[in-house]
């Protein structure tokens, strides 16, 4: 017999991490955009972002939700099944850590699972050979995607959130976040874990690096993923030379072809040239002002410094 524990059923659970919501909150009030051109308050108003400057801290991954059962027999293979159909008939497209055996308790089973889309319902139940649980469900909350990839950080799924005509932007097509290889010496280097949760459980086909040719990157020629290096500007400049109009419309060419579809948008951190692309790209898609102001500014939770809007304002005033 399996008797499931949590989560609850019916349950609300925030992708979001602490960090995320402390952040939201801030920028909701007013307060983030004054402590982001004023380091000092920065610093004082957020003392926890100091733990950022270790990169095994990574305050832009989700939250993980814990779901444990009680199974009758400790000894017998176990699957925790997630599905966002009631029969199962599709297994979600999430990241599920290992079954562990509780300590205390050994017939007592939990599993950390990650990268859940924002807004959606999901049934999950476990199985044991012939015996199957009782099925659960519960529910994400809706807006900002953050994605778990090991070895790289800042990576947000676009969809998720509703535009100023009340349209959905669907989840899993596009993704922005840091570079995935160890070139320009820093910190970032996707894992095998993270290739495959970018392959598997994201299904990313087309990968674009807006960095130009910078190395060999991981993901060139290997593991169904196209690679394509495009030589993007960040800020104003990206629309201000004809250098700068030519990344755009090689950017937009891409994003233009189904076929390239799920695609991930990177620079080196994925803050300053990923995130002047998603300037562009969500007013395309009908965001409002405030809302591309604080995803671009989100990306401050990243190891890397705090990013700060007013580098653009020439670029949001020519997409707003």
């Amino acid at each position: 017999m399996i008797d499931l524990m949590l989560p609850r059923d019916g349950a609300v659970f925030s992708v979001l991490n602490d960090a995320h919501r402390e952040f939201k909150k801030r920028f909701d009030d007013g307060t983030a955009e004054i402590d982001l051109i004023n380091y000092d308050g920065w610093c004082k108003r957020y003392p926890w972002l100091e733990e950022k400057r270790d990169p095994q801290r990574d305050l832009t991954s989700p939250a993980h939700a814990l779901f444990s059962w009680v199974c009758d027999d400790p000894f017998s293979p176990m699957e925790l099944e997630i599905s966002e159909n009631e029969d199962f008939s599709v297994p979600a497209l999430i990241t599920k850590g290992r079954i562990y055996q509780s300590a205390a308790e050994k017939n007592v089973f939990f599993a950390e699972v990650y990268n859940f889309r924002s807004g959606a319902r999901y049934f999950w139940r476990v199985r044991s050979g012939e015996i199957v649980s009782a099925t659960r469900s519960f529910y994400t909350e809706p807006g900002v995607r953050p994605v778990g990839v090991p070895g790289c950080a800042n990576v947000r799924d676009i969809g998720g959130v509703v535009n100023r005509d009340g349209k959905l932007i669907k989840q899993g097509l596009v993704f922005r976040g840091c570079a995935c290889d160890g070139n320009d010496e820093e910190q970032y280097e996707i894992t095998d874990e993270g290739i495959r949760v970018f392959t598997r459980d994201l299904g990313i086909k087309t990968e674009v690096d807006l960095r130009g040719d910078v190395g060999v990157g991981p993901f060139e020629g290997e593991h169904g993923v196209r690679t394509v290096k495009l030589f993007f500007h960040s800020y104003d400049w990206a629309h201000c030379d004809e250098e700068g109009r030519a990344g755009l419309r090689d950017l937009f060419g891409i994003l233009a072809d189904p076929e390239n579809y799920p695609v991930y948008i990177h620079c080196q951190a994925g803050a300053d040239r990923a995130g002047t692309a998603m300037i562009y790209l969500e007013a395309v898609l009908g965001m409002d002002r405030e809302y591309i102001i604080g995803d671009y500014n989100l990306s401050s939770l990243s190891v890397d410094d705090q990013r700060c809007f007013s580098k653009n304002d020439s670029a949001m005033n020519l997409v707003s």
